[in-house]
């Protein structure tokens, strides 16, 4: 069974992080719940839905691959 691309994975966890936080800046704009500071806000939360999707592919990937080697 051929191995997933952990670097694949990680631009594809960026993407659905970034649209996650995409998906929460919209409702929090039609909640009304929005914050004195916009900027750092969206910034912060698109920022670290990039990251934690891409940590989160990368490390499911890795692991998916580790397990496939063994058996």
């Amino acid at each position: 069974m051929q191995s997933w691309s952990i670097s694949a994975s990680s631009r594809y966890g960026g993407l659905t992080g970034f649209a996650a936080s995409v998906v929460h800046q919209i409702y929090s704009s039609f909640s009304m719940q929005i914050p004195e500071n916009v900027y750092t806000h969206v910034v912060g939360a698109s920022l670290f839905g990039v990251i934690s999707g891409a940590v989160l592919f990368s490390a499911i990937a890795s692991l998916r691959n580790r397990l496939m080697s063994r058996g």
